[in-house]
């Protein structure tokens, strides 16, 4: 049996994108509060989220790559 301690990095491989979208939906359900428009602004989050998510989910690759 493993210790919890001895988890690779790999059971959460999406943590970033995830977590992205979860600040993108946020940010855009403040610009859609302050615009009066949730609908645009949860558009507005959702595209903001799908990309920090892709910009964490990158860095996190890179800094698992050994340097060559």
């Amino acid at each position: 049996m493993t210790s919890p301690d001895n988890k690779s990095d790999k059971s959460k491989p999406n943590g970033g994108f995830v977590m992205g979208i979860v600040m993108g939906l946020a940010i855009g359900a403040a610009i859609g509060a302050a615009m009066d428009d949730m609908g645009v602004g949860i558009g507005m989050g959702m595209g903001i989220g799908i990309a920090l998510g892709i910009v964490m989910k990158n860095e996190r690759r890179s800094k698992d790559k050994p340097d060559q």
